[in-house]
Order: structure tokens, then sequence, then C-alpha cells
């Protein structure tokens, strides 16, 4: 199936902006935020399975086994465990507000999507949707793992990040304010 100007022309210009960017917009490991440029970038690349990403290690140590906690020695341990996947996964719902709806990168990476025929089709015979699920399967392991760990840290006594903030120990002066607070009325 011979390839349309216009795919070529998209291939080509998703290709230069990737090779434009600086090697540390290349390197960042984050892979559930939304799509950012380099995201757009690749768009072409991932529906061809062109250059496929790797699944980042600590990722697939999820999917081996999310719950493992025979190496976590203590807080310190859980706190470095929950760091690496935070690294990959970005912030985890306790730490900080997703952001939601329609972006520019979105649109973007849709409308460059939307250039190649039959991409669907595509992507399954490429490989690309088989490596997509793959990757969503580890980000749900990753995730599950992250969750595990702070309920771990929890009860252990850890503080953050190797536990919630939200069961964080309320300090014994905010504790006594309120009691006496609620005694005044």
């Amino acid at each position: 199936m011979p390839i349309s100007r216009t795919c070529k022309t998209a291939l080509g210009a998703a290709l230069a902006a990737l090779l434009a960017m600086p090697a540390s917009a290349q390197d960042d490991e984050i892979v559930t935020d939304g799509p950012n440029m380099r995201d757009v970038a690749r768009t072409p690349l991932d529906i061809l399975n062109i250059d496929p990403q790797d699944i980042p290690p600590v990722l697939l140590e999820a999917v081996a086994n999310p719950y493992a906690s025979d190496t976590l020695t203590g807080c310190a341990a859980i706190n470095v465990e929950i760091t690496r996947l935070t690294r990959v996964l970005g912030p985890d719902f306790d730490t900080l507000a997703k952001q939601e709806g329609l972006t520019p990168e979105k649109v973007a990476q849709g409308a460059i999507g939307s250039l190649i025929p039959f991409r669907g089709i595509i992507r399954e015979v490429t490989g690309a949707a088989e490596r997509q699920r793959s990757l969503e399967t580890a980000i749900l392991a990753g995730s599950t793992r992250r969750g595990y760990l702070k309920g771990l840290g929890l009860s252990q006594g850890c503080m953050v990040p190797a536990r919630p903030i939200s069961t964080a120990p309320v300090p014994q002066e905010v504790i006594t304010a309120a009691i006496e607070e609620g005694d005044e009325d």
C-alpha cells in the first residue's frame, strides 16, 4: 500500500520535530502525564511501530510482582521504591490533582494521527496496538504497586511520601488546639 504524500509530510515533520528537541526532553521518563510536544512528534512513529519505546524497568518489575515486599526493610526502602515509581508514573492522586480536558497537545496528536489512513489496522499489523496494551498493563501494575507500598508504609508508621498524605499524622498541638476550640463553643 503506497503511503500518501500527506502521510509522508506528516511523518517527516514529526521526525524533524523529534530530532530538534533537546536531549533532556527526549529522556523524560514520565509515561502517564498527558501528551507533550515530544509525544505529538512521535505520533506517526508510534502508529507505525517505528522506534518503539521500551517500558521502564520499574514498571516491568511491578508487572512481575506488584506486591513484592521481601527487600523492603523499612521506611527508607519504601520511600526509594515509591520515588522510582513516581519518576515514571508522575504524581500520585494524593499529591497533585490531575489535569483533565482538552489540551493543545492532545488536539495536535489527534490531528497528526488522523492523517494516517487505516491507522487502527496499521497499529494492529505493526504491533503498535499490542505494545500500547502492554504499556497500559505496566502502568496499572506500577500504580497498584505504589498504592500497595503507601499502605505498607502507613502500616509501618512511615512519613510521606512512604504513606498517603491524607493519613499523615496530625501534630499533637493541632489536635490540642482543635479540642480547646471545641470546648469554647
